[in-house]
């Protein structure tokens, strides 16, 4: 038994030795070259990715733009039309005049019609 201890701690000083930081474990260059390669691949995938992603947000952003103006102008209209509404309501006068600009007339006006 002696000689199969000894055997043991031999092959085990043997394994440490090749483990160790003075002996670093050869990479075959091959496996190398294709973690680089899968990296450069997962990069490219990404960067095009990132690149329709940022395409899209500015499509995206253009349109927001572009409702945003429909708002203010639907609210700037609006606005005007509630003003015209509460003159309407309160402002005889003008409610008159607006008639008289669609020619309605009052009870016992005379018309006159000119031809060109």
């Amino acid at each position: 038994m002696p000689g199969a201890a000894r055997l043991k701690i031999a092959l085990l000083l043997r394994a440490r030795r090749r483990s160790s930081p003075a002996n670093p474990v050869k990479v075959h260059p091959v496996i190398v070259g294709l973690y680089v390669v899968l990296f450069a691949a997962c990069g490219a995938g990404g960067g095009a990715m990132l690149i329709e992603a940022r395409a899209e947000h500015q499509k995206l952003r253009q349109a927001e733009i572009a409702g945003e103006r429909l708002l203010a102008e639907a609210r700037a209209q609006l606005a005007q039309q509630k003003k015209i509404l509460d003159r309407l309501r309160t402002d005889p006068a003008y409610v008159e005049k607006i008639l008289r600009q669609r020619t309605y007339t009052r009870p016992g006006d005379m018309i006159f019609r000119f031809e060109n």
